[in-house]
C-alpha cells in the first residue's frame, strides 16, 4: 500500500519541484563561477532594479508569494487528484 501512494502525481510532482530547484541552484553555482557571465547577471539586476517596480520596491516581497501561492494550489489538487488524475485505460 506504501508503494502505491509514494507513485502518486502529486509526490511526483513535488519530487520534481525539488530536483529541478537543485538543478536550477547547481546550474547558478556553475554560471557565477564565470566573472563575464556574473557582471551580466550583476547587469540584469541593475535593470531589472531601474526598470521593475515590482522587483524592487514596497510591495516586492507581496508580489514574490503569488507564484508560491499558485505552485501551492496546483500541488495541492494534483495530489487530491483534482487536477491531472489519471484515467482508467478503456477496454
Amino acid at each position: 500500500m506504501t508503494a502505491r501512494t509514494d507513485q502518486s502525481q502529486g509526490v511526483l510532482l513535488a519530487s520534481g519541484y525539488i530536483a529541478g530547484a537543485t538543478l536550477a541552484g547547481v546550474v547558478y553555482s556553475f554560471l557565477n563561477l564565470n566573472e563575464s557571465v556574473t557582471r551580466r547577471l550583476v547587469g540584469f539586476e541593475r535593470w531589472a532594479t531601474e526598470h521593475n517596480r515590482a522587483f524592487d520596491g514596497p510591495n516586492a516581497d507581496v508580489i514574490g508569494l503569488v507564484p508560491i501561492l499558485v505552485v501551492s494550489i496546483f500541488l495541492y489538487l494534483v495530489g487530491r487528484d483534482w487536477f491531472l488524475r489519471k484515467r482508467a485505460p478503456s477496454l
